[in-house]
This record gives structure tokens, sequence and C-alpha cells, in this order.
């Protein structure tokens, strides 16, 4: 039996099926489906194989599995089983994969039994797996069995395979703080074989409303700041499989983290890409040497304050074997910040971008992201005298002839804004902006009006025009560069957003 969601979510109904549904034979959920199984009723199957990217949700009734159940991970995502009610049952053996694409990774559990597949032998790695100990701010070596809900380092060259029962309840995880050490750092991991949504998991009673997950290809930690909608990376969602730090309040000594299952969601290809939610005013900038880039975000919130606040994010560094040999952040006061939310007053405002480098060599700084009003973004290196606007020139690229942690060489600055029409804009509207595979997309919400737009490029240019739809519009690839695209409705009224393009 091989799903192929063509009509519904239902497991009942004979058109989401490749051929005729035959009751207790194996089944395969592939991949690239319109639509995912829901569960509420009793199943029962011989081997049941989820392929990555693919989505098994279950609200209630009992699956039964009579011979195996697979996971399986690819380079990009993981298979999702969403534990939400019911029960499962599988008399063979269950295996949840996962792709590791760096030799290096901070991995979890996902497992509630810890029968076999408890140590670096059995799990696919001849290495030794380590967890972060707070009180000594250090990674110690496991000699117990894993545990759902704590996160791990492990160094692999080999894709893993965790056996056992699937973890399906809520857990609670304890935190602590150690001052002079770990202070309020602590690795957690998903314990679920879905992704989970922070906002829906955070108690900010205790717990700062941020987390940090660990990107193996930059060698770096990506960073989420729920308050401000923000992220250098992450945008809200842990995926399976995952390690993440989190950090207790200053004013915390201890606490605990709860996960809950209700809290699950699909795993997805893009977990560490721009999505085209709606989030504030802000800009990404990046800093690399061809090879691995690091990322800071800079937004503009109108609850934000000049000093820290609830809608900064700390970095927290890389450090060791893998890590970014470049690493930047922007100061604010002694913090290091890796999001620095800023009061959205439309005033000119400047900010310190750091570095740390642990090697000597060129190195380039980029305009990633650009999502605001200003009409400039200038890059001031203090060292070389020099400024340059990156919204005209995209990258400034400088050598670094010292390893040194670095916090007065670049600023960057933010001009009053400059209204970009003397036409009727409005600052919110049905439409949405946003790049996706190098396409300039328009997402047209609701049950909008008559639609036109105009694309012009910072000198004036036409490059586009059309007519817009309500969904998706694909307006197609454009050159690198910063884009004006008006939008007008049938009362003449004009919004005019910003993008900017890279490739």
């Amino acid at each position: 039996n091989v799903w192929t969601g063509d009509s519904s979510d239902s497991w009942t109904e004979a058109g989401n099926w490749e051929e005729a549904y035959v009751p207790g034979k194996s089944v395969l959920i592939q991949s690239g489906s319109n639509n995912y199984p829901l569960i509420e009723d009793d199943i029962t199957v011989n081997n049941l194989t989820i392929e990555a990217g693919a989505v098994l949700t279950q609200m209630d009734g009992i699956i039964t599995v009579k011979g195996d159940f697979d996971l399986l991970s690819s380079e990009v995502t993981n298979a999702s089983y969403l534990p939400k009610g019911g029960s499962l049952t599988v008399t063979g053996k269950t295996r949840v994969h996962q792709y590791i694409s760096d030799e290096k990774g901070l991995v979890s559990y996902s497992m509630s039994s810890s029968t076999d597949y408890t140590d670096n032998s059995n799990i696919g790695t001849s290495y030794k797996i380590q967890y972060y100990e707070n009180p000594k701010d250090s990674w110690t070596i496991l000699n117990t069995t894993m545990q759902p809900g704590i996160g791990y380092s492990i160094y692999s060259l080999n894709n893993l395979v965790f056996s056992g029962n699937i973890n399906r309840t809520p857990i609670e995880v304890p935190l602590i703080r150690t001052n002079g050490k770990g202070y309020g750092w602590n690795l957690l991991g998903n314990p679920y074989t879905a992704s989970i949504n922070w906002a829906a998991l955070v108690d900010t009673t205790k717990i700062e409303n941020s987390y940090w997950l660990w990107h193996p290809g930059s060698g770096t930690y990506g960073a989420y700041n729920e308050n401000a909608g923000v992220g250098t990376g992450p945008k809200g969602v842990i995926p399976s499989h995952h390690a993440f730090f989190v950090k207790l309040k200053t004013t915390h000594s201890a606490g605990s983290f709860i996960f809950s299952p209700s809290a699950t969601v699909a795993n997805t290809e893009n977990y560490l890409k721009s999505s085209s939610y709606n989030k504030p005013s802000h800009i990404k900038i990046s800093a690399d040497n061809t090879k691995v880039s690091d990322y800071v975000a800079i937004a503009f919130v109108q609850d934000a304050s000049v000093g820290l606040d609830k809608f900064d994010t700390e970095k927290f560094f890389g450090n060791g074997y893998k890590s970014n040999p470049f690493q930047i952040f922007t100061v604010e006061g002694s913090m290091k910040l890796s999001i620095n939310s800023l009061p959205d007053t439309g005033e000119e405002t400047t900010v310190k971008l750091g570095y740390r480098s642990t090697e000597i060599g060129s190195y380039t700084i980029h305009l990633k992201e650009y999502h605001s009003e200003h009409s400039e973004v200038l890059l001031t290196d203090t060292k070389e005298k020099t400024t340059v606007d990156l919204l005209n020139v995209g990258a400034y690229t400088f050598s670094v002839d010292r390893k040194e942690t670095n916090t007065t060489r670049f600023t960057l600055t933010f001009p009053a804004n400059i209204p970009t029409s003397a036409e009727k804009i409005v600052s919110t509207d049905n439409t949405n902006i946003y790049l996706k595979d190098g396409d300039v997309i328009v997402d047209v919400r609701g049950e909008a009006e008559s639609l036109t737009y105009d694309m012009v490029g910072v000198s004036g240019n036409r490059v586009a025009r059309g007519n817009l739809f309500p969904g998706v519009n694909n307006l197609g690839k454009f050159s690198s560069g910063l884009y004006i695209i008006n939008t007008r409705n049938e009362e003449g009224t004009i919004v005019s957003k910003k993008l900017l393009v890279t490739h």
C-alpha cells in the first residue's frame, strides 16, 4: 500500500492510495504528497515506513504494526510521526533514522525505552557520546543510557539509527544555573519524532524566550528570539533529533523545561532558512571566508528599547573542533548579541559590529536579508577609514591580521527613514513579498481585490509590471540588488515594499 494523499488526509478514502488499499499489508507513506494521513481510528498494518519529509499524525485510535516501523531521514529533513493521541503497538523493530551531514552534531533521543540502542556503537558511531554539564561548564562522556529531553554531542562518520519504543509522553527536564561556570546554559533535546514549536513550550517565567541551535555546516549556533519573531537561522521550530541550548534567567538558580506532544509539528525542509511569515522590520548580516558563514540579525521593534531587553538575544559562540573561525555579533554595553532589537522610531541608529577571529585571513561581510524602510545600511571600517553602503554594494571584503575579539573596528549605521513615494503608502496590507529558491514571490492573502504591481530598481528603472491574483504569484528571477515593489488597488492606494535579492 502506497499513500499518495491525492484526495484528503483520510486513511480510509480510496483516492489517497496508489492502488486499492488492502488492510493488513505493509504501508509506505511517501514524501511529496498533497495530504498526509491523520489517524483517528484503529488501523493494522504489516510494516510501516515513513519517508523523509512525509508525515503521519495520530490523534486517536490504535496503530498496530505487526512488522517493523521505520522513520527515514535525508540530508534536508526527517520523517515525522506526531503522537498527539491514541496508542502505538509495534511487534517488530522500531527504527528512527538520522542523517548526519557533518561529522559533529548535537542530537537528541526520541525513544522512551533504553534497551539495546543506548551507547555509541549501537546507534551507529564508534566515538564517545558526550553531554553538557552546567556545574562544570564542560562536556562529559556519557556512561549511562541516553534519556529523552537531554541533548548530546556526537561525532560520527555514519548516519545514526535509534531503536526502541517511540516516546509519546510529556518530558520534564531540570535546569540549573552555576555562576562562574555554565551560568544559565542548559543543553536540551527534542524528545519526539517530529519538530516542536518553541512558542508552545517555553515558560518565560524563568527561561529566556530564545534558543540556540547548532548548525554543523557553518560551525555556529543559530539563534531565535520569540519576542522579536526573528532568528539568525532558526525560525521558531526545533527539528526531531536536534539538541538546543536554553538559558535560565539571571534571577533564577533552578527551573525546568516541560516538553509536550501537543507542541509537535511536522518536520520541514527549511528550518534553518528564512520563511515568508510576518516579521518585524529587520536585516541580516553575514560574515564568511568563502567556506562557512555566521549571521547576526538587527530588528526594529516598536516596543524594544535602546538597551538590553527581552527582544535581544545573547551571542552563543561555537568553540572547539568544527567551529567557525570567524564569528560576528553586535555590541550592547558589555553584552555580545546575535539578535539586537532596537526601537522602530525611524531615526538614525548606529550599532557596533564585533567579531571573534581564530584564524587570520580575508573575510567578507554581506547584507543577506533586508526587510526595512531605511534608505541605507552604512558599514564603517574604522581601521581602513572606509564607509560603504551595503544596500548598494552588497558586500565588503577586509583582512584580519591577528586572532582576536574586536568590538571597535566596525559600525552599522541606519540613517533616518526616507519615504519612497509621494503617493499614499500604507503600513499594512494583504500582500507578503519574499524570496523562494531565487524567485520573487508575492503572496496575496484572503479574498483580495484586483491588484497591479510595478517592480523597480533603486535607480528607478522598471524591471517588471503586471497583475496580481489571490494566492501565490511568482514574478520570476531577478539580478541581485535592492528592488521596490509597488502594489496598487482599485482605489489607487499604493503599498511600497523593498526586497533585497541575493544569489
